[in-house]
């Protein structure tokens, strides 16, 4: 998953990439402890914040919900990422941005409907168009801040 995510940033940040590297990605670069850190303790928070009541919970997770793009960019300017960095800058990047990625995700229901239908084959697009559309929203809300 976390491979998937830095795949399509380098995707919408025009740079070329190899299939079989970027299938590794996480693994590369120093980038698998602080990308697995931080994605434990998302899932750990939000998993907390649900056990209150579900509405935190997501509203939550939408604050979380670009940590791995701020983990990757941090990486890859070579500066030091702790557990919870990319948890703490997502969550005030995302400052009066959730709703917008709430909507966002909405509007692909019925790409997913339609995958659902023919019994995931069309997930084989709908997935690299969301996460190309997700990497493209991180890109315009964060722009070169964390790089």
């Amino acid at each position: 998953m976390l491979s998937l995510v830095i795949t399509f940033l380098n995707l919408t940040r025009g740079r070329k990439f190899n299939l079989g590297k970027a299938i590794f990605a996480v693994f590369t670069d120093g980038r698998f402890i602080p990308e697995l850190l931080n994605y434990l303790f998302n899932c750990i928070f939000t998993y907390l914040w649900t056990l209150l009541l579900v509405v935190p919970g997501i509203i939550k997770g939408y604050s979380y919900a670009l940590t791995p793009y701020i983990v990757n960019d941090l990486v890859e300017s070579g500066k030091e990422v702790k557990m919870t960095t990319g948890i703490t800058e997502s969550r005030s990047l995302m400052s009066g941005y959730k709703w917008q990625l709430f909507m966002l995700d909405l509007s692909f229901i019925g790409w997913y409907i339609v995958a659902f239908i023919t019994l995931g084959i069309g997930l084989i697009w709908v997935v690299p168009y969301v996460q190309t559309t997700k990497a493209n929203f991180y890109r315009q809300l964060a722009g070169d801040q964390f790089r």
